[in-house]
């Protein structure tokens, strides 16, 4: 009976993937889209490319038009653009290149600046993110590849190429993780080539009472634990703050879906062994200090229980949901 309570009332407060848009509004979303980048697709041109379907945990309106050269998906909650891409643009900007015909947008800055203006326009989010510091050409192919280098200069690139931009969402000045947005800008126009946004994480209140040194100690102490020797690994990505789904991976409670349905705010803590090999990720609640799972090496485990014995998963999670 305890198991079947929990199980409805997680049923009740996960969040559903419902449709707010008919089929038929998301495809004025997509003609406007296309429209603001100069593309100018009559309304019947967008062709639905197979029934509404669910993307990264998002429901989306997949449309594409000329031929499946142009491609664009629609949130059918909020009706903002998910993803886009231009493949007659892409080839256009290879032929340009191959032609020996000089890239009009050279910097770094000039790429930034364009994608930046591009997204203010398009995307009512877009003040959610920031720009990633690395901004680099990439080389492309005819057959949707790339090219096996990335370099940090125009005059580098010697195969078909694009600039790429990269943006993180932040909230409260925390990153929120795994939530971001990608665009390919063309060499010659400015324009892009590709669009993503992967922004449907919930945010959640950002009290930090745990610091770097206490995360680092209580990483360590679990690790003991759990009998593994491990050391910090200190690099340009971790330890950091973020704001990230918990999946207790680390203990006798992982989550099947791979992740809770809420966030909390928390220390990612890469962990290596003796040798330097990597043996996984650990996320450290920033405000009680509690292990939240993280990442293990190759889905290796090394369970602890967290929870008393008399409890079962389910009931675990609903009682770290009802703590928000």
């Amino acid at each position: 009976m305890k198991k079947i309570l929990a199980i409805g009332l997680i049923c009740c407060l996960m969040p559903t993937a419902y449709a707010d848009l008919t089929q038929e509004q998301a495809r004025e979303k997509a003609r406007v889209f296309l429209f603001s980048l100069n593309k100018g697709v009559g309304i019947n041109d967008l062709l639905q490319r197979n029934s509404r379907r669910e993307s990264d945990n998002t429901l989306i309106w997949p449309f594409f038009c000329n031929n499946g050269a142009i491609r664009v998906n629609i949130d059918s909650t909020t009706g903002e653009v998910v993803s886009f891409d231009d493949r007659e643009l892409a080839l256009r900007n290879e032929e340009r290149f191959k032609n020996k015909e000089a890239p009009i947008i050279r910097s770094a800055a000039e790429a930034r600046e364009k994608a930046d203006a591009m997204l203010h326009k398009l995307a009512p989010s877009f003040n959610e993110f920031q720009p990633v510091v690395q901004i680099s050409t990439s080389g492309w192919t005819s057959n949707g590849g790339f090219a096996p280098t990335t370099v940090k200069s125009i005059d580098q690139l010697i195969e078909p190429g694009y600039w790429s931009i990269k943006y993180k969402r932040l909230y409260n000045t925390f990153e929120v993780f795994g939530d971001n947005c990608t665009v390919w800008l063309d060499l010659y126009e400015g324009r892009p080539i590709f669009l993503r946004f992967n922004s449907r994480t919930p945010v959640c209140e950002t009290v930090q009472n745990v610091t770097r040194e206490e995360a680092i100690r209580l990483t360590l102490d679990g690790m003991k634990q759990r009998g593994l020797s491990a050391v910090v690994s200190f690099n340009n990505v971790y330890p950091r703050l973020a704001i990230l789904r918990p999946n207790y991976c680390w203990t006798d409670y992982a989550i099947p879906s791979g992740s809770a349905p809420f966030t909390r705010l928390a220390w990612i803590i890469q962990v290596n062994a003796a040798d330097n090999s990597t043996l996984g990720i650990v996320y450290i609640d920033a405000a009680s200090g509690e292990w939240l799972g993280g990442d293990t090496v190759a889905g290796k485990r090394y369970p602890l229980k967290t929870v008393p014995p008399q409890a079962n998963a389910l009931a675990f999670i609903f009682t770290q949901y009802i703590r928000l």
